[in-house]
């Protein structure tokens, strides 16, 4: 009676417990994290009888978790790859707004304003032509400094909510850290602590969408979690992220540091591979640098080439131009926190053809040499030891002071101020400088074709007011007078430039021995009529200023590579979320609650622990009934 009493309360408290459990999932099928558990039953040693063993019932040997520790990484690394993918391209799609199409886009206020100039060749004398020329000079400008401030406002909602986001990180590592303690004092027990294990995955998980981590188990049941290699959360302790700036100082460029056990250690960006901080650093440190570099090397570069051309011509009243737009100085190069150095250098538009869109880092190294990196693509040149001057890519930096020390470092950002420092030099239309200082006229005897298809200064030149003679020879060369040295022989090609004390004159027609042209200073009566250097401004909207692509094209240049990467970053997007959904599926078609499915169990169970108690009460009867017939 004793072995059918005891099976059948076994029994009973067996399916009592699967019960609670298959309850407990029902109440938990919509909390995140929960991982469904199951009441695993084993049969109890059997009692030895002559006529065999018979069985001693059943108990419960563990609360399972349904749990994958592979299957929950993969929810976690797919998860902040996810994470890092859409919070880069929703800074990208902002991006892409600060570069419109259309009217209101800098491109098209540019390409006005070149073309405006046409309309003074067409009428040189109108002032008000060239009054709408300078205010559309205003317009550009104002362009640009609005699309610069529209980057200044990215660049500062991303550091805001990176601060954010490391707020929020260190939240949840304190909770890890937490947890990991309530972890390891309950490790004495038979069971795991299924519930607090669900936490902690819940938290790594929360704080994988952050920044990517990895996760290493120690014996005492607490979890280790690094970030970028470097320990957050070691046992029950925890370390702290924060932000800073490079070693530049104020570069622009955000970074992020772990300070643990007292010591702070600069996490290495590329080693950032997931989570929405590390779309931002992207995003920030990449991807707007770029954009910022692109937009101010157009003002840098439109602003040299209109200001040097402008400066060549004369204005009505037969004064010499000058700037058209603000000069724009570019910045000092930034030192290093760490340079022994006192060197100062200063950086200079040399070649505006030749100028590209990045940042530079200059290294002195131990020989005393110099050491150029183009941040954008990682090109390297070099300078010797000793050198005071450095040129590359359009730039001239220069030793302005102070000495440099081996192992300085100094961060050259030229653009970075170019497109916000865009404004106008002239405030009206009497100040345009859109005449010729020069005039070319063909000789009143001369018997050939020879015509004079345009005159006009090429670069400023102390001999430029010299009167200049051009005679032809029967062999189809040209004798100079009037230049030092004076030149013979010179080959002709009709439509070929020529050039001379500054100024470049282009010939059409074929002309006769003896057949001569004149270029001679612009007499004061005919300024007002000329509109030469008018037409060479114009021109500029034809020359190949960035990376080969011309001046009117070099707008769409810059939206070409921002809808690339808009577009680039779709794509990396969809496919990382659509990666994050099956790994979560997958996760959920383990430890997820299926209420069908529990409901079925409940039933079951609800049967057995029913069937448990008339094993108890079939137990008791048979008893009653023994002692009864024993009394008798």
């Amino acid at each position: 009676m004793t072995s059918l009493l005891n099976i059948g309360t076994s029994a009973l408290l067996a399916n009592m417990s699967a019960l609670q459990t298959t309850g407990n999932n029902i109440a938990n099928a919509g909390v995140a994290g929960y991982s469904r558990q199951t009441a695993v039953m084993q049969t109890q040693t059997g009692n030895s009888t002559d006529s065999g063993y018979i069985g001693g019932g059943v108990s419960v040997s563990e609360i399972k978790r349904n749990y994958s520790e592979f299957l929950t990484r993969q929810v976690s690394q797919t998860g902040s790859l996810a994470a890092m993918d859409t919070s880069r391209l929703q800074y990208l799609q902002q991006l892409e707004t600060v570069f419109p199409t259309g009217a209101a886009s800098v491109g098209t206020a540019l390409n006005k304003l070149l073309n405006g100039f046409s309309d003074i060749v067409t009428t040189p004398s109108d002032l008000s032509t060239k009054s709408i020329v300078v205010a559309q000079g205003n317009e550009y400008a104002a362009r640009m400094r609005h699309s610069a401030g529209q980057l200044a406002e990215l660049a500062s909602g991303a550091r805001q909510e990176v601060a954010t986001s490391l707020s929020a990180i260190n939240g949840l590592a304190q909770r890890i850290a937490e947890v990991n303690t309530q972890i390891a004092r309950s490790q004495g027990a038979a069971q795991a602590p299924n519930e607090l294990l669900d936490t902690r995955d819940q938290l790594v998980q929360q704080l994988s969408g952050y920044v990517k981590v990895s996760t290493l188990a120690s014996d005492n049941g607490t979890l280790n979690v690094y970030v970028a290699n470097q320990p957050l959360v070691l046992g029950t302790s925890k370390g702290e992220l924060t932000l800073g700036t490079d070693t530049f100082g104020d570069s622009g460029r955000l970074q992020l540091s772990i300070a643990y056990g007292g010591s702070a250690t600069t996490l290495d960006e590329n080693n950032l591979t997931g989570g929405s901080v590390a779309g931002l650093l992207r995003f920030n440190n990449v991807d707007l640098v770029d954009a910022r570099n692109a937009l101010g090397r157009m003002a840098v570069g439109v602003t040299a080439a209109v200001n040097s051309q402008h400066r060549l011509g004369l204005t009505a009243s037969g004064e010499s131009g000058g700037d058209f737009f603000a000069a724009q100085t570019l910045p000092a190069a930034q030192p290093a926190a760490t340079n022994t150095g006192t060197a100062v250098l200063a950086a200079q538009v040399g070649d505006t053809s030749a100028l590209k869109a990045s940042d530079y880092e200059i290294d002195v190294l131990a020989d005393g040499s110099f050491a150029i990196k183009r941040v954008s693509d990682g090109r390297i040149s070099t300078a010797p030891a000793g050198a005071t001057s450095l040129s590359f890519d359009g730039l001239r930096v220069g030793l302005s002071s102070g000495t440099p020390a081996a192992g300085d470092r100094f961060l050259l950002r030229p653009y970075a101020a170019g497109a916000a420092g865009m404004d106008m030099a002239i405030a009206s239309g009497n100040d345009l400088a859109t005449s010729s200082p020069v005039q070319a006229q063909a000789g009143t005897a001369n018997a050939g074709s020879l015509g004079i298809q345009s005159i006009g200064a090429a670069s400023s030149h102390a001999q430029q007011g010299d009167t200049v003679t051009l005679t032809f020879n029967a062999n189809g060369t040209f004798d100079v007078a009037g230049v030092v040295p004076a030149a013979t022989g010179v080959s002709y090609t009709a439509g070929q430039p020529i050039s001379y004390n500054g100024w470049s004159l282009t010939l059409q027609g074929t002309p006769k021995a003896g057949d001569t042209v004149t270029v001679a200073p612009m007499p004061p009566g005919r300024v007002a009529g000329d509109a030469a250097n008018a037409s060479a401004l114009m021109n500029l909207r034809d020359a190949p200023l960035f990376d080969g692509v011309s001046v009117a094209d070099g707008y769409s240049d810059i939206l070409s590579q921002v809808g690339v990467r808009v577009q680039g970053a779709t794509s990396a997007a969809e496919v990382s979320a659509a990666t994050a959904r099956n790994a979560t599926a997958s996760k959920a078609s383990l430890s997820g609650v299926n209420l069908d499915e529990e409901a079925s169990r409940l039933l079951q169970y609800q049967q057995a622990y029913q069937a448990s108690a008339k094993i108890i009460q079939m137990a008791n009867t048979v008893f009653d009934t023994l002692i009864q017939n024993l009394g008798r």
